[in-house]
Parts: C-alpha cells; structure tokens; sequence
C-alpha cells in the first residue's frame, strides 16, 4: 500500500508549511501565549483566505470538497509551530459532524462560516467523573416543542466565542442524543479554566437550557454512533498535530546539537549527547 501525498495533498502541505511557518514565528508564539485571548486569529483568516480551512467541506458549504487526510495535513502543519489555532475544536469536533450529520438548515447556518475563518464552533466532551462521553451525565427531557438541558461540562475550547457547542445528554429513556447550544443563550455559564498550555478552556453549566427540536444533530437514536464518530476524528487529527510537534522538534534538537559547540567541537559529537538523542 501506497501511504505517499499525492499532488494535491503535496500543494496543501505546501500552501500550509508556507503561510503558518511565515505568520507563526517564535516569536509571535511568544506573544501570544502572553495575552488572554491566545488563539491568532490573524493567521486564522489568512487560512481561511487560502481555502485551507475548508478543505474537508463540501463545495456548497465553502469548502474544497476533500476530506480528513487534507484536514490532517493542515493540522500537521499547524503543530509544527505550535500555532494556537482551534483546529480541532472549530474544524475537527465542530463542522465535520454538522456535515455529516446535520440537517440541511444546521449546514448552511454554520459551515460556510467556518470555511472562511469567520464562524467558531466547539464541542462539550468532558464531564468530571465521566471519562466516556457517550455515557454523559447531562440531562435532556423533552417538554414538546423543546429540550431542557442540565448538567456542568468540562474543558470546553474556545466556548467564549462558539457560534454552537454540541453538547451531549442523556435522555429520559436512557438514550444519548447531541445538541447544538448557543454559548449565550439563557441558562448557560460559562467559567473560565486554567489550561496548562494556556488554552481558553471553560467550565459550561447547563441550567434549564432550552433548546428547539432543531438543535438535535442528527437522529435522537443516534448519539452514542455519532459521539464515537467525532472520537475517532478527533484522534487523527490531535495526532496530526502532536506528529508535527515531534517532528519540529526532533529537527531542532539535530539542529542544535549540530551548530552549539563545545570545546571547539559540536556537542553532538559527545558520547553522552548522541546516546540521549
């Protein structure tokens, strides 16, 4: 099996090593780690400028119509300069489950905005106690016409600013459904977290929010599949990133050891040095 790029995963990784690597200097990172809002959304438009936001959306929402090996590729990049991006967050836990399992209504409303680098989504996963976030334990009862939510969520990315959060909760019936929740609707609050890279991550409580039958994504029975879905993508693509991590950082440390000399001899020639790398 053939696991090489082809041309066009070739021109992506090109267009994304370039615009990232120039924007995402040393010390802009720096920079930016020093202030509160910490993502750069300044390198975020200039994706979304170059089509490279989109490139697992379908045309009719703005995208290339490619899929999560192109998504992968720009995450990679991304990590190779820790650039603070919502990548998985927005791309990866927002918009890839909206296309595949969203109505029609919930695409339009969102995706497109996404592929231009104006719309933010995240997603709620985490309950403290609950490891497994098909088993929540947030709640959702129907009351007719709506859903009311309740329940505290964990570790929420970028939730400030999220057009919608897909939240998971656990049905009367015992069942697991997921809804996308305005982060300023009536009876969400949002805390502010503190992250050990300094990611904006927020505490989400669910006080009788209630939401419309058109904030169920996809079928009601279907929660648990769709949760598991978003698990698997969220794993490639996190492992994308940590790859370009690894490998930037292999590449400095061969740098470094190869340019700092010692005793008028790179240190990579010592024996202690050579054997730790």
């Amino acid at each position: 099996m053939d696991f090489s790029l082809n041309e066009n995963q070739l021109a992506i990784q090109d267009l994304a090593q370039q615009i990232i690597s120039d924007h995402a200097t040393d010390e802009r990172i720096k920079e930016l780690w020093q202030d509160s809002a910490w993502y750069d959304d300044d390198l975020w438009e200039k994706l979304g400028a170059a089509s490279l936001l989109g490139v697992a959306l379908r045309e009719e929402y703005g995208g290339a119509g490619l899929g999560l090996t192109e998504l992968a590729i720009v995450c990679e990049q991304a990590g190779r300069c820790i650039a603070p991006l919502p990548m998985v967050s927005t791309l990866v836990l927002g918009a890839l489950p909206i296309q595949e399992f969203g109505s029609e209504q919930q695409r339009e409303e969102l995706l497109s905005g996404v592929a231009s680098g104006k719309t933010f989504l995240s997603a709620a996963l985490v309950e403290v106690g609950h490891v497994d976030p098909a088993r929540p334990a947030t709640t959702a009862r129907n009351e007719g016409s709506s859903w009311v939510l309740d329940g505290v969520k964990a570790c929420v990315s970028d939730a400030q600013r999220a057009r919608r959060i897909l939240v998971p909760a656990r049905l009367e019936d015992g069942g697991v459904a997921v809804f996308l929740v305005a982060p300023d609707q009536p009876g969400v609050t949002l805390e502010r977290e503190i992250s050990t890279n300094g990611e904006p991550q927020f505490r989400l409580t669910l006080d009788g929010v209630s939401v419309g039958q058109d904030a169920v994504l996809g079928d009601l029975t279907a929660g648990t599949s769709i949760l598991r879905w978003m698990e698997s993508r969220a794993t490639v693509a996190l492992s994308a990133i940590q790859l370009g991590i690894s490998d930037a950082a292999l590449q400095r440390t061969a740098t470094y050891a190869t340019e700092r000399r010692q005793f008028d001899k790179p240190i990579g020639s010592f024996q202690a040095v050579a054997m730790r790398a």
